[in-house]
This record gives C-alpha cells, sequence and structure tokens, in this order.
C-alpha cells in the first residue's frame, strides 16, 4: 500500500494564526524559555475540534493532519482521527528552518503513483460558516483533500449550538496511560486555580503595589516583553486568591491546590510561603514525565526547548483534571478544562462585574459537600 492510500481523504488543519512566536528568532537563542513566544497550543486543540465535527459530520472518511512544525505536543497527545504530516525530525534545528516551505508543503498532495502534485482546496471563512449555519457538510465531498483557510475560528465563535454530543477536546488522551493515571490519582480531590498573569493581562501600574517587593522589579521586566496586552484580562492580585483559598482550607483543612500559570514557577512562592505543600504546579509532575518519556525514548531535550511542550501538557492536563476549577473568563485555557472532564467550574468575573470571591466560596462549600465521603490525603 502507498502512504498516499492510508491518507486517500485529508482535512489539512493549518495552525490558525500563521504560525505562533517568531521561528527564526530559534537560530539565535534556540530555548523558547528565553523568549516570548506563546505557542497557542490551546487556541489550536480548540481549533481542532471544529475539523473533527466536520469529519464526523461527513462519517469520519477523512485524515485529519496538522503540521508537526506547529505541533509538537502530538508526541504527547492522542487526538481522534488525527495525524502529523511527518515527525522523524532529528534535528532541533529543523523544526523552524524553511518554515514558510515547510507551510506549502502541508497544503500539497503528493500522487506518487503519477509523479504528480497539487494544492489542497482550501475551506474559506465564508464556506466554513455557511456550513456550520446550514449544518451541511456535503460540498467537502466534491474533493478529497482541504485544508482550514479560515483563520481562528472555535466552537464558542462559531454556530454550533446544534452540536449535541460532548465537546470533541474530551476525547483527547494522552499517548502515555502511566502518565495520564499520574494526574488522574494525584488530583483527584484538588483544587485547579488558573492563575493568569502574562500575555493578555492589563497589568496596571498600581497592580505592582500588590506584588511582594523581592518580585517587583523581576515583574516590571517581565511585563516589557508581553506581546499582547488585552483590557478583558484585568490582573487579580494574590489576596484575591488567599481569601478563597484560607475559606477553603477553613471548609477542609486537607484541601490542596493545583496553580496552573503562565509564568515561571518561582513566581508562585508567595502560595508556596503561605499553604507550604498544599501547592501543586507543574514543577511537582515535571521530574517524572520527564523522567518517564526519557525511559520511553522520547527526544527529551526537543520537546523542553521547543514550545515548551512537556511544561505545557502537564498544566493543561492537570488543571483540566481538577474536579473544582477556577478558570478566568475568555480564556481557552479555562475552556478547555471546564469542558474536558465533568467539573464544577467557575470562573473569577469579568471586567465588567469584577472578581466574585463569595460566589465562588458557595460553590466550594457545596462541592465539598457533596463530595466529603471521597475525600483523601494525597
Amino acid at each position: 500500500m502507498f502512504h498516499q492510500d492510508y491518507f486517500a481523504r485529508t482535512l489539512r488543519w493549518c495552525e490558525p494564526h500563521g504560525g505562533w512566536g517568531d521561528h527564526h528568532n530559534f537560530r539565535f537563542a534556540n530555548d523558547i524559555r528565553k523568549l516570548n513566544n506563546d505557542s497557542g497550543f490551546c487556541n489550536r486543540l480548540l481549533h481542532w475540534e471544529l475539523g473533527y465535527i466536520i469529519n464526523e459530520k461527513l462519517n469520519n472518511d477523512y485524515k485529519i493532519l496538522v503540521q508537526y512544525q506547529h505541533w509538537p505536543e502530538m508526541d504527547l497527545l492522542d487526538l481522534p482521527h488525527t495525524h502529523v504530516d511527518y515527525s522523524g525530525i532529528n534535528d532541533v534545528n529543523d523544526l523552524y528552518w524553511n518554515f514558510d516551505y515547510e507551510k506549502l508543503k502541508f497544503k500539497t498532495v503528493f500522487d506518487v503513483r503519477r509523479q504528480k502534485v497539487k494544492l489542497a482546496t482550501p475551506i474559506t471563512s465564508a464556506k466554513v460558516k455557511e456550513m456550520f449555519k446550514t449544518q451541511d457538510f456535503t460540498e467537502l465531498r466534491e474533493s478529497q483533500h482541504w485544508y482550514a483557510d479560515f483563520g481562528f475560528e472555535t466552537m464558542s465563535r462559531i454556530n454550533t449550538s446544534w452540536y449535541r454530543s460532548t465537546r470533541p477536546i474530551s476525547k483527547i488522551k494522552l499517548k502515555h496511560k502511566q502518565l495520564e493515571n499520574l494526574l488522574t490519582k494525584t488530583l483527584s480531590n484538588v483544587v485547579g486555580i488558573h492563575l493568569r498573569r502574562f500575555n493578555g493581562v492589563d497589568f496596571r501600574e498600581e497592580d505592582y503595589e500588590s506584588i511582594p517587593p523581592k518580585f517587583r522589579e523581576k515583574m516590571k521586566l517581565l511585563n516589557d516583553t508581553k506581546s499582547v496586552v488585552d483590557t478583558g484580562y484585568p490582573y487579580i492580585n494574590d489576596e484575591f486568591y488567599f481569601e478563597i483559598m484560607d475559606d477553603m482550607i477553613k471548609e477542609n483543612p486537607q484541601q490542596k491546590f493545583y496553580l496552573s500559570t503562565d509564568l515561571p514557577t518561582h513566581y508562585l512562592t508567595p502560595f508556596r510561603d503561605r499553604y507550604g505543600d498544599k501547592i501543586l504546579h507543574s514543577g511537582f509532575f515535571q521530574h517524572q514525565f520527564v523522567t518517564y518519556l526519557y525511559n520511553a525514548g522520547i527526544d527529551v531535550k526537543k520537546l523542553e526547548l521547543y514550545a515548551n511542550v512537556i511544561i505545557n501538557v502537564i498544566d493543561l492536563f492537570a488543571l483540566a483534571t481538577c474536579p473544582f476549577v477556577i478558570g478566568n473568563p475568555h480564556s481557552t485555557w479555562s475552556e478547555f478544562a471546564y469542558y474536558y472532564k465533568p467539573k464544577t467550574f467557575v470562573s473569577i468575573g469579568n471586567e465588567i462585574d469584577g472578581p466574585r470571591s463569595t460566589e465562588i466560596k458557595k460553590m466550594y462549600k457545596e462541592h465539598f459537600k457533596k463530595n466529603k465521603n471521597t475525600v483523601r490525603k494525597l
């Protein structure tokens, strides 16, 4: 069988923002931890859901393809009916060299038998909106190969009110069951908090007063490297979270917290100083993940340097595994956590209503009362 026979019909799901970060920077500092590069991991997952729904409506007759250059997380994840274009990359520099050439290659259909090539057919913005509006996807039967050419759209941004099945993201699994079990077992009674503090957050001068002095200057320098600021993401200071967490511990002295954050974990020191070993974060699982993946023959160095894959996968799936989550409004990261598994979910509030700690504390008390008999010491 030729390779092209297995991929006789494809939906080529291009990265919705045309490529995250500035890949060419890696030739000069090939470590994402030294650069301001948001890989848009969760944006890509929610964008992928549309491809899944389209394929589902076409009886899963197509294979969804994603570009490994944009999806290095596929080394660790299983997305249903989804494959990478190629993954046999040995040199880390190959991941960000000839960037534009690789995008064109991804859209190209190779007919090896007849020694011919052609471009897949684009799914335009007008076409995708019309299909989801009418729930009629049969037009895609007219071509065997399509590529997404409509930018960033998700189920929250397009007409999917008719879709009654569980969200496609709930079907995503970690490839390594042992790592998935590690998160499930450790976080079965943990409160997850999405602590958004970097890209997109509207950090104002007066907010620095609430930051411990030893972190104040570092935070100012960090904020100077931001690529995005959005008034829809107000800065919520530590004291707001402390008040809620203190109240939860009064209700349940055994309560632990997983903090999912877009900052280096040493910025969580105020939380660790206050709550000690009740605080978990991605670093808590990092050594176990790295050791397991290294022994499984995975190129750990590549995944650490490129797109910060290991930490991002731990952080997202750990938050999404928690049975009670305090999320951020308008955040795809929090949206993923909400829909990934059944849970109690509450948002911190928004720019209009402001934080709502009273509601969060009330919901926690109801949650704890309902699940009291299942609480165990970690």
